[in-house]
């Protein structure tokens, strides 16, 4: 019972999930100075793609309902444990300091480096 509302879910959002990814890539791509942390995007999107794919299949074949549930999980817990660095490449704090990095500073600068920091370093070259 439980899973076929996962499933139903699935099939209904990660649509949604997907597009926004995707976009985010787009956008990214452009706007970031490390194509690293553009794929993150596409990559999650092909991990989301793929599950609702399952999602889809499993109601076409009457496959068992936790079949896309199970899937996600293996999916997204061998990405974050074997390829950690390729699927969360961010970093929240400054690399110097060890404040907290605002949003653009996370995902478009190369170097993880606070305002202050960058403009001391921008100062001392």
């Amino acid at each position: 019972m439980i899973f076929e509302q996962i499933n139903g879910y699935i099939q209904s959002f990660f649509y949604y999930i997907f597009i926004a990814l995707l976009i985010a890539y787009l956008f990214l791509s452009r706007k970031s100075q490390e194509r690293k942390k553009a794929l993150v995007f596409f990559f999650w999107g092909i991990i989301f793609f793929l599950v609702m794919i399952a999602a889809v299949l499993t109601v076409a074949y009457g496959l068992p309902s936790y079949l896309p549930t199970v899937f996600f999980v293996l999916l997204a817990g061998t990405s974050l444990t074997l390829y950690r660095e390729r699927f969360f490449p961010f970093k929240f704090k400054c690399r110097k300091c060890g404040a907290k990095l605002k949003s653009n500073e996370i995902m478009l600068e190369k170097d993880y480096l606070c305002a202050d920091c960058s403009n001391d370093e921008g100062s001392e070259e």
